[in-house]
């Protein structure tokens, strides 16, 4: 029993001294836990001196001031026209044309395609990334403007300028970059340095965000989930949620937070349109049915169950914003699944570009060189586009066009089924 108890020490000792090993691990514990570990080592006969790391870390590079930094970036030249950019699990594309970075797997990034800034996190080992800025069309090696290490959850940023930043998640902008904490963000702008965000205090922001942080100065933020007592709670709960599905009844779980005034935007999206749910441990009762012991539920972009379908009810797909030449334009399908309406930020101005009472099966917009929004709506069997959303929205005449009575749906879905969301 002895020697099984040694081992174990031995084992959990070694664990510690792996973790040690990693400078971005010591902030997990303090001086004297670090003291301890090394002195059990000892006496189990363990030398720290002699434990190496298992995973390759990067040498940190040279600091350089802001006015290097922003020297550098100035280098990147010029603004040569507005792009193009579709996104890829793996680097995206610039004027049709795939970006990869040769250091490691593009993991994340964000853009802005009426100046061609983009800025992209690369996984350069299995625990550290390199953040980059580029300019499209230039042709210059992208800047890098800081070294992120992810551990047990937790990231931190060191700049190129010698400041560091820590939270629980890393949101790259067009040029820059947001490290977040609950309600809490430190926006560094290469070449600028550090400023703060703070939201409402029962919302975190976003994990995903699909708009221009920086170039429309709003960002997405997400309630806090409330703490479910009893099941008659949760039962109302799931109530509340199909009633905003169905656009029955309000249920803003998201808003768009300015950046520099602090004002808030409410969206009437739920926040549990996010979740996909997961079987297993299955037992097939007959061609139809089969009996599942276990359900795991978790946040996910695409639906796990059809692979490469996106999960058209998470909140990414749901929301988008863009920077425009006539101001920042926000897309979003809310109140349920019935409506897709347009909304210029700086004045309020809101217009419905699509309604269908049965139900939009889902949509798409994409920006193009010149700025210009359009959206492209799943009408049941069929597809309606709007080439220009800012256009659309100055001739209010146009919206009503749009609708489509419930009295009398398109030939071909007049059944019993809940056609255009099945």
């Amino acid at each position: 029993m002895n020697k099984l108890s040694t081992l174990v020490a031995r084992t959990s000792l070694l664990a510690a001294a792996l973790l040690l090993a990693h400078p971005a691990a010591h902030a997990q514990f303090s001086a004297e836990q670090m003291q301890r570990i090394q002195e059990q080592m000892r006496q189990l006969g363990l030398s720290p001196a002699r434990v190496q790391a298992t995973e390759p870390t990067l040498a940190a590079a040279p600091v350089i001031s802001e006015a290097e930094m922003a020297r550098q970036l100035t280098a990147l030249g010029k603004s040569a026209g507005g792009i193009t950019a579709e996104r890829f699990r793996d680097g995206f594309s610039v004027d049709g044309k795939r970006h990869l970075d040769y250091e490691g797997e593009i993991t994340k990034y964000a853009f802005d395609v009426l100046t061609g800034d983009i800025t992209y996190l690369a996984r350069v080992t299995p625990i550290q990334y390199k953040i980059k800025t580029m300019r499209a069309r230039t042709g210059q090696e992208p800047v890098t403007i800081a070294m992120a290490t992810k551990n047990m959850g937790q990231w931190q940023v060191q700049t190129a300028t010698g400041k560091t930043l820590g939270g629980s998640a890393i949101l790259p902008l067009s040029r820059g970059v947001l490290v977040v904490r609950d309600n809490v963000a430190f926006k560094y702008l290469p070449g600028k340095g550090i400023s703060n965000i703070v939201g409402p205090e029962n919302f975190t922001f976003a994990n995903f965000q699909n708009g221009d942080v920086e170039g429309t100065g709003h960002i997405l933020m997400e309630r806090i989930p409330e703490q479910v007592a009893n099941s008659a709670d949760q039962f109302m709960g799931n109530l509340k949620n199909l009633g905003s599905m169905l656009g029955v009844n309000k249920k803003e779980d998201y808003l768009l937070l300015h950046t520099e005034s602090g004002k808030t935007l409410p969206l009437n999206v739920s926040v549990d349109g996010k979740q996909v749910n997961v079987y297993s441990q299955c037992t097939r009762k007959n061609v139809a049915f089969s009996q599942c012991d276990r359900m795991d539920s978790f946040d996910a972009l695409f639906d796990p169950n059809v692979p490469g379908t996106p999960n058209l009810s998470h909140y990414y797909w749901r929301i988008s914003w863009f920077k425009t030449p006539e101001g920042p334009v926000l897309v979003a399908q809310e109140g349920g699944l019935g409506k897709i309406v347009a909304t210029h930020l700086a004045s309020g101005k809101q217009v419905t570009l699509f309604s269908r009472a049965l139900g939009i099966a889902g949509f798409s917009t994409r920006q193009g060189a010149d700025g210009k929004i359009s959206v492209t709506a799943q009408m049941g069997f069929s597809k309606e586009a709007i080439d220009d959303v800012v256009a659309f929205m100055n001739t209010p005449a146009a919206a009503e066009q749009k609708e489509t009575s419930a009295a009398s749906p398109p030939e071909g879905e007049r059944s019993g089924k809940f056609l255009g969301l099945f």
